[in-house]
């Protein structure tokens, strides 16, 4: 058997010696780097809560969140829808204020007129007299505003608005009435809107909001969801006080609103321009007449008629007003375009020539017959009647 020699003191002095001894004596971590790793891997925390994708899908149909902010609430909730919709509901409003705060300084230069109209007034498709609301919702981007929950928040809006009485909005601003007793288009702070508890339109179907949520609270949370700055710019209401439910056979004065929107959005009464016209029909023989399927035809076609031509053309008044630069700026003194049945005529001389039509009056010259006493218009470029 062969021995091998022990080195002598000379070669364990050897600094190459005295290195390679280190490296061979020198313990090997990788035991104790696997344990440590599997100790860390298996005890360290619970393993995370496993949502099912059917719950998320369910939730997200009601909601419309996305699915990372669906499974966080499941998970946070037992796995319960009930108690996940409310817990996304508190998030939301906290969320929403401090992103509607963070926002709040960004301009909303875009954005939507909205109508709700209520009652079209005479009792001729509803009982009741005038009532309407319209809003101008804002927003930063175009994009946002040709998004359908956008679009149904600005007509939420205008029909909560259109639910407030005369005496609501008489607290709101100075007066609801002219002063013949005709009701008027009442400007209302949105400061006012904004604490109503929002009353949702029958169409509205993108976001659901729970019962006596406030305005401002639905603004917030829309803000979370589009990630864009919505203000409520400008808000106006029309009431009839003390409305007959149907007009009486002796009938000889009735009210009548007329609407029209430029390039509604989503088959929903909201777009980037719209009018409403508030029309008197006179007559002695207006009792029988308003009750003749013809006469209500011929009369929703010149209603809309005339909101189409407003909303058409730069209208600034009903009739002429000193300074006005253009004759034009008077609906009254505009040549009716939007009517085939009448040609070549002013829109006043057409309402005369059409009231004389229809037997509302006896000549041209008589007083009465269908006329315009008030109109809004307006467009999200800030452009409106002059006030």
């Amino acid at each position: 058997m062969c021995e091998l020699p022990f080195p002598d003191h000379a070669s364990l002095s050897s600094p190459v010696t005295a290195k390679m001894l280190r490296q061979v004596l020198r313990p090997s971590p990788l035991p104790l780097r696997s344990l440590s790793y599997t100790s860390y891997r298996t005890y360290s925390s619970p393993p995370e809560t496993k949502v099912p994708i059917a719950l998320i899908a369910s939730l997200r149909k009601q909601t419309h969140v996305s699915v990372s902010k669906a499974r966080e609430a499941l998970a946070h909730s037992g796995l319960s829808l009930p108690a996940a919709l409310e817990w996304l509901q508190k998030d939301l409003e906290t969320t929403g204020l401090a992103k509607a705060a963070k926002v709040a300084s960004r301009e909303t230069k875009h954005g939507l007129i909205a109508h709700a109209v209520l009652g079209s007034g005479g009792g001729l498709k509803e009982v009741g007299g005038v009532r309407a609301g319209v809003v101008e919702l804002g927003c930063e981007t175009d994009f946002v505003a040709q998004n359908r929950m956008f679009a149904e928040l600005a007509v939420d809006v205008a029909h909560t608005a259109a639910f407030m009485s005369e005496s609501e909005a008489e607290a709101s601003t100075s007066s609801t009435t002219s002063p013949d007793g005709i009701p008027a288009f009442t400007k209302v702070t949105p400061t006012d809107i904004l604490a109503l508890p929002i009353i949702q339109h029958p169409s509205s179907t993108a976001q659901t909001f729970p019962p006596g949520t406030p305005i401002s609270s639905a603004i917030h949370t829309t803000i979370v969801k589009v990630g864009e700055n919505i203000s409520l710019k400008r808000a106006r209401t029309i009431v009839e006080p003390d409305a007959p439910l149907s007009p009486p056979s002796n009938a000889q004065t009735i009210l009548r609103l007329s609407s029209y929107l430029h390039g509604a959005k989503h088959s929903l009464p909201a777009a980037p321009l719209g009018a409403l016209a508030l029309l008197r029909l006179r007559s002695p023989n207006l009792g029988a007449l308003i009750r003749e399927e013809t006469f209500r035809a011929d009369l929703a076609q010149l209603e809309r008629a005339l909101a189409q031509q407003i909303a058409g053309m730069h209208t600034l008044s009903v009739r002429p007003k000193p300074g006005q630069e253009s004759p034009d700026e008077a609906l009254y003194n505009q040549q009716l375009f939007t009517f085939p049945a009448i040609q070549g005529l002013t829109v006043q001389e057409a309402l005369k020539s059409w009231s004389v039509q229809k037997g509302l009056i006896g000549s041209e010259q008589e007083e009465g017959g269908l006329e315009v006493l008030d109109f809004l218009r307006w467009a999200v470029d800030g452009s409106e009647e002059a006030e």
